[in-house]
């Protein structure tokens, strides 16, 4: 044993630790000493501070909250100075998981409390609360429910210069399809609510058409949920039938005229021929929309054949209608359809 001490704590060892780097060592004992004068009285003065922090409130997955306001809380802090140096502004977070009861659903309110231990520091940043303002507050709440809504298409011209519509047809949705024809919608069970007593759809984004589709197409279009739910699936199948967009006009006052037996030279014939009784005729003409918009009412015409009738008496014949030419086809109706004709032989 005495072997053992004289070997690791001799008097000349303990000699040495004095005599040498002597200066290092009394340098490293200044600079222990200054730090120490330095951080002390941080360490020991308590620093009361305000921190303003933002409030998460986490609620159980079949719960939302409808009231979206942004809510925070001031953090009354107590701890040293240097305790508080080292918390900064942003740092603090509350975070809320309250519990929701059957009563408290039923009435709409939940009333949220925060405690000490909702105040979430930042990791080896610590101090003492002193108080939480607010303390206590109320949210709405709602449960959240899923309910099937019908699919429809919402459809969208494609514009072009005047240049480029010269001759085309436009055209029309007659029928169209959605796969799936109805979808699920989640939300809070007030808004759904609503939307089953507004008979609500869920509407496509705009489906654009032209004439170049041909008599039908098929394309996948997004759905726009409601503000406030979430739409499953997010995008439909459409398969749509198109058909010539078709508009009508109606010409009134027209002057009905006769269509003669042919003459020779400047002679007036052998009968003469009226109307019974006289009056002007009234032509609808329907056909594409583009074509009626280039015919003039002045183009169209209503006759009566009165070449055939060889011999006075009063026939009843057809209103016939000329339609100019155009583009595309146009139908013409005309009213009367029918007039009688008096044929009398000249004196």
């Amino acid at each position: 044993m005495a072997k053992f001490h004289s070997k690791f704590f001799s008097f000349p060892k303990l000699g040495d630790l004095f005599r040498k780097d002597l200066w290092r060592k009394l340098t490293a004992l200044g600079l222990a000493l200054l730090l120490y004068i330095v951080v002390s009285p941080k360490a020991k003065k308590i620093e009361p501070t305000e921190v303003k922090a933002p409030i998460s409130i986490v609620l159980p997955p079949n719960i939302i909250r409808l009231d979206n306001e942004y809510r925070t809380a001031l953090v009354h802090l107590e701890g040293s100075q240097w305790q508080m140096d080292k918390i900064q502004r942003g740092d603090l977070k509350i975070e809320v998981r309250p519990e929701v009861t059957p009563g408290k659903l039923n009435s709409g309110t939940l009333s949220v409390r925060i405690n000490p231990e909702n105040v979430i520091f930042p990791p080896g940043r610590k101090a003492k609360i002193g108080s939480i303002v607010p303390k206590e507050f109320d949210i709405s709440i709602d449960r959240i429910v899923t309910e099937s809504f019908p699919v429809k298409a919402l459809f969208t011209e494609k514009t072009l210069p005047d240049q480029e519509r010269f001759g085309e047809e436009e055209l029309a949705v007659s029928s169209y399809k959605c796969l799936p024809a109805e979808v699920k919608i989640t939300a809070s069970n007030t808004l759904l609510k609503l939307m089953k007593q507004e008979r609500r759809s869920i509407m496509t984004e705009p489906i654009s058409i032209d004439s170049t589709l041909g008599e039908g197409f098929s394309c996948t279009a997004k759905l726009v949920a409601p503000e406030g739910t979430v739409a499953a699936p997010t995008q439909v199948r459409v398969e749509v039938s198109l058909t010539r967009k078709t508009g009508s006009r109606i010409i009134r006052d027209v002057p009905l005229t006769m269509l003669l037996p042919p003459r020779k030279g400047s002679e007036q014939g052998e009968y003469h021929y009226g109307f019974t009784p006289a009056k002007n005729a009234e032509i609808t003409i329907s056909g594409n929309q583009l074509t009626l918009a280039e015919l003039l009412d002045s183009e169209f015409r209503a006759f009566v054949d009165v070449s055939s009738l060889t011999k006075p008496g009063n026939v009843e014949l057809p209103v016939s209608v000329y339609v100019p030419p155009s583009k595309t086809p146009v139908s013409a109706k005309v009213s009367p359809a029918k007039v009688t004709v008096t044929v009398e032989r000249r004196k």
